[in-house]
């Protein structure tokens, strides 16, 4: 005994197992040598020689030392001589026995063990791996899928949750409540309510200043051709850091997105106190980078001027009230106004920095 059972690996890499000889009459028979075999393609060969002891039983305990699932077969053999004769009686007088050839033999018992690898949703909780199991790959039951306890933080997104990143870490897009939240340097709306990184108020930025901006449209000889540039400052506390990652450029109103430009890290190259992005195709086509045609950064020293010029569909842009943002590396600066309608397009004067 058991019969027939299971193991799960990793956890379990061994089992113990008991033969137990009885007589006819289902008593325990005590001092019987006794042989178990272990074959099969996950344990052993292993043999175990013994005898029983006072219950009849003989007990071995073996390891599946290579962890590899499959099934173990377990055979437990003991050997028997029984004495044979024939017995005489007329029920008055004593016995006789004649006495003839003692029988012999073995008794054989079998069992089976099968190693099998613990996986989420077997019931069997995987120490290492797994917090809970229960049985099933259903979340939000009090074990998710993942088998760790239904709870925010756990990386399963379940009922009274907007998100869960498998932390409980605010600021980086999932809140330590498990609400969406924004992340306010990457130009993307991650909680989803309608407004981007400064346009959000979970978002804390300085202002992007000093110098103008302006939308040209080129309608409709050139209708996905239209210009923006700006000239603006803003304060990055560690630029050489900040210029090997990403820069980013926003022009937005109530319409949603009017532009949107990216460089990726290693975009922008070194040049003098600063560093330039030059894409001449720009203003013939789509461009290498969302239309960018130059972006240039100087450091001048109590700020990082900033010179942006772009190409592309700016047809959103028919209500004066825009923003423009700025980020380079993970430092944001925006600003938000009535650009003043022209005749070709819009512009707008950044306010003193």
């Amino acid at each position: 005994m058991p019969h027939a059972a299971v193991d799960y690996l990793p956890n379990d890499t061994s089992h113990s197992v008991t033969a137990t000889v009885l007589d006819n009459n289902g008593n325990p028979m005590p001092g019987r040598p006794i042989t178990i075999e272990v074959s099969g393609g996950s344990s052993g060969p292993y043999t175990f020689n013994g005898t029983t002891d006072a219950n009849g039983q003989f007990s071995i305990t073996y390891t599946n030392q290579t962890a590899v699932p499959g099934p173990d077969s377990i055979q437990a053999t003991t050997s028997f001589s029984v004495p044979e004769g024939l017995e005489f009686s007329d029920g008055f007088h004593q016995r006789i026995v004649l006495a003839g050839q003692p029988r012999t033999g073995t008794i054989t018992g079998l069992a089976t063990r099968n190693w099998v690898t613990a996986a989420s949703g077997d019931g069997v909780i995987n120490q290492g791996t797994e917090e809970c199991d229960d049985g099933n790959l259903v979340s939000g039951d009090g074990c998710d899928s993942n088998c760790t306890p239904t709870a925010c933080g756990n990386g399963i997104t379940t009922q009274g949750e907007q998100c869960d990143d498998h932390n409980t870490v605010d600021g980086d897009g999932c809140s330590a409540t498990c609400q969406l939240q924004e992340i306010c340097t990457d130009l993307i709306d991650n909680d989803n309510d309608g407004r981007i990184d400064c346009d959000d108020p979970d978002c804390q930025c300085q202002v992007f200043g000093k110098d103008p901006a302006a939308i040209i449209f080129f309608r409709p000889t050139k209708p996905d051709q239209d210009y923006f540039k700006v000239h603006g400052r803003m304060v990055v506390q560690d630029l050489a850091a900040a210029l090997s990652g990403k820069f980013g450029i926003l022009v937005t109103n109530a319409n949603g997105v009017i532009y949107k430009g990216l460089l990726l890290p290693g975009d922008l190259k070194p040049k003098g106190p600063g560093a330039i992005f030059s894409d001449k195709t720009a203003s013939k086509g789509p461009g290498t980078r969302d239309g960018l045609s130059k972006v240039k950064i100087k450091n001048k020293g109590a700020y990082v001027q900033v010179e942006v010029k772009a190409y592309g569909n700016l047809s959103n842009a028919t209500v004066p009230l825009m923003g423009v943002q700025a980020v380079i590396g993970d430092t944001n600066a925006a600003y938000k106004s009535e650009w003043q309608k022209r005749s070709n397009g819009w512009r707008l004067k950044l306010p003193p920095s």
